[in-house]
């Protein structure tokens, strides 16, 4: 079910797909399908719709105008939801020009990426006018990659963001997380031990 502004019909999915995930870009929107396949519906003036014809995909992230999908090579991809980066959509700045090997986890921003490999390892490519596609150290199990900026669950639970901080967007509290989502100019995480969702940034409140 989809709601809110329905230009270029990007609140209006087709009938009767059965989705295993669902990830809303600026002007479109993917969803995962329960045979493995993707289906993109809405804005298509970058190539948005443009998703690889395969059936063997686990992960699904929408970015303002690109997407990225982990595509499992084989059935132990399938149980350990890992697999090869394919990207599609706008690539001006070099966002959808997805890197080799085999990751966990992917996450598609505004002008940028991220990924985790099979070490824990973050991978990002794109613009980084700020910093945001660095390619930060340490290990971590999931990313979200932003507007000009990205976070990260550590896997030791640990928070952290970096890139564009000018309304704190950047400054993840020190607190355990579940995880974390990066937005335009804010960010939100779930709190590991209280099980609460805290914001910080533009017209947000940590508490």
């Amino acid at each position: 079910v989809c709601w809110g502004s329905n230009s270029f019909q990007r609140a209006s999915p087709p009938p009767s797909l059965v989705a295993l995930q669902i990830s809303a870009g600026a002007a479109h929107v993917c969803l995962l399908l329960s045979n493995r396949s993707i289906a993109c519906f809405g804005d298509n003036r970058e190539g948005q719709l443009r998703n690889p014809p395969s059936s063997n995909f686990v992960m699904i992230s929408s970015g303002s105008m690109h997407s990225c999908a982990l595509e499992a090579v084989d059935a132990e991809d399938v149980t350990r939801r890992r697999g090869a980066v394919r990207c599609w959509g706008k690539n001006t700045d070099g966002q959808a020009r997805a890197p080799a090997g085999k990751f966990t986890w992917v996450s598609a921003g505004w002008k940028h990426s991220c990924a985790i490999d099979e070490k824990k390892q973050m991978v990002c490519w794109g613009s980084n006018e700020f910093g945001q596609a660095s390619n930060v150290s340490g290990y971590f199990t999931s990313v979200s990659a932003g507007g000009r900026h990205s976070c990260a669950v550590k896997a030791n639970g640990g928070g952290l963001c970096w890139g564009r901080n000018l309304e704190g967007q950047a400054a993840a509290p020190n607190r355990r997380f579940e995880a974390m989502a990066a937005g335009q100019d804010f960010s939100c995480g779930i709190d590991a031990n209280k099980r609460q969702v805290i914001c910080w940034g533009a017209r947000s409140t940590t508490t």
